[in-house]
């Protein structure tokens, strides 16, 4: 058996251990991760809550400001969005027992999005915002974008882009449990 060469000894030496470089490759996604979803969060507002005043589609009138008992996700969608179709089941979980309020932003008529909804199985309450006036409010430039506002009427969380129901659910107990 041949013996390392003594060219190859110190060029082991100056290896990291594959654990460290492991960790160095996690740290540099997860900062690209956070620089992203910040980058996407840009313009969003921040602080207090805008009003929210209408109907959804089924013809209940809803405020915003009523949702003062907890946290409530508004959740920003189209039913010409890929990636919301992957976020729509996991909302209409989370609003099976936490207070959600969903926007469909530039969707088309109630017909149209009550069609959407019966066609993907959804139940949670859809607010209607054809021309974006909402959105705009809210600084939303794409979607899905998902705001929890806490019971005060403050924005504690915003997110655009895909963002995981566990996670919104996370959110919102951190918040019950907070206080």
């Amino acid at each position: 058996m041949a013996s390392p060469s003594p060219s190859s000894a110190p060029e082991r030496d100056h290896k990291q251990p594959r654990w460290r470089r492991w960790l160095i490759e996690i740290l540099i996604v997860v900062l690209i991760i956070v620089g992203v979803r910040l980058w996407m969060q840009r313009g969003m507002v921040d602080g207090a809550a805008p009003e929210i005043a209408a109907s959804t589609i089924d013809g209940t009138p809803v405020l915003l400001s009523q949702y003062a008992d907890g946290p409530v996700l508004v959740h920003f969608w189209a039913t010409w969005c890929p990636v919301c179709g992957l976020t729509q089941p996991g909302i209409d979980r989370l609003a099976e027992d936490r207070p959600v309020l969903t926007v469909a932003l530039r969707s088309g008529t109630v017909e149209q999005v009550q069609r959407h909804m019966q066609r993907e199985d959804l139940q949670h309450p859809v607010i209607l915002d054809p021309d974006g006036a909402i959105a705009a409010r809210f600084g939303v430039q794409g979607v899905p974008a998902s705001f929890i506002i806490d019971q005060r009427g403050r924005i504690r969380f915003r997110n655009t882009g895909l963002t995981p129901a566990w996670e919104l659910r996370l959110r919102m107990a951190w918040m019950d449990w907070r206080g």
